[in-house]
């Protein structure tokens, strides 16, 4: 009885030994060690690597050099807005189409509810007091040469006729294409321009060749230099210059310029024009 209880004692120790390296072997193989280089994990399923400084969720660790989403680089970038539209922006700039006239002058927007001189800001807009109110017969603006209006052209001793509204300080242009028929038109009587108005206006044409240089005689006309440089004449409600050009024909633009409105008004007007 002795013997065999012994047995059976040494039999249980055994037992507890076997047990205890096992559980040795398997903490060794499973890297739970505090050597360098182990990973320890965590309750939510995240690992630590002590070598990467960094934590990541689901075993996949960021190396601590890895870059961000952002640059360092200058962009265009874009701002979102409350209502879900977006703005742009860009280191450059933003580009504008420019004013079409200065604010507080003749005709255009008010400087707030203000206007130059004796302008008056009516609706907005600048006008001349008692003067058209923006309502011009002709075509606005055309109050500068480079904008003139286009109008038809007439040869062979035939009238054409464009209307026009005249303010102060307001000057009109209009511009038409000549071509010189020579033989074809022996009859001609000759370039004139007529102003029909209830108050006196001053009437200009200027010439530009299309060859050569224009040569222009305003007899009891005024000589007269365009803005833009062109040689011509001007008189009081009509004006007859004679001129050529020096190149091998007459075809030339003509500009006609109707203004200088002393009353305090809005005068209509008519225009007759012949050219050649």
């Amino acid at each position: 009885m002795v013997s065999l209880l012994l047995r059976r004692g040494h039999a249980s120790l055994f037992s507890l030994a076997l047990v205890a390296a096992s559980v040795a072997g398997c903490d060794s193989n499973d890297g739970g060690g505090s050597g360098e280089g182990s990973t320890s994990g965590t309750s939510d399923g995240s690992s630590t690597d002590p070598t990467a400084g960094s934590t990541s969720s689901g075993g996949t660790t960021a190396d601590a050099s890895s870059s961000s989403s952002t640059t360092d680089e200058s962009t265009t970038g874009s701002t979102t807005l409350a209502d879900g539209s977006s703005s742009s922006t860009s280191d450059e700039g933003s580009s504008s189409t420019g004013e079409i006239c200065e604010p507080g002058t003749q005709n255009c927007v008010c400087d707030g509810e203000a206007c130059e001189g004796d302008l008056e800001c009516v609706d907005g807009t600048c006008f001349v007091p008692g003067g058209c109110q923006g309502k011009q017969t002709d075509t606005e603006p055309n109050q500068d040469e480079g904008a003139a209006q286009s109008v038809p052209g007439v040869t062979c001793g035939e009238l054409a006729q464009v209307e026009g509204s005249s303010e102060p300080e307001d000057v009109d242009w209009f511009s038409t294409e000549l071509t010189d028929l020579g033989e074809d038109c022996p009859a001609s009587d000759g370039t004139i321009a007529i102003v029909t108005a209830a108050e006196d206006l001053e009437v200009c044409m200027y010439f530009s060749c299309n060859a050569g240089a224009a040569s222009v005689n305003c007899g009891p006309s005024t000589d007269s230099t365009s803005p833009d440089g062109l040689t011509g004449c001007c008189g009081t409600n009509s004006v007859e210059p004679d001129f050529f050009c020096s190149g091998v024909n007459s075809d030339s633009e003509v500009r006609i310029s109707v203004g200088g409105l002393e009353a305090n008004a809005c005068v209509e007007y008519a225009v007759a024009y012949r050219v050649l």
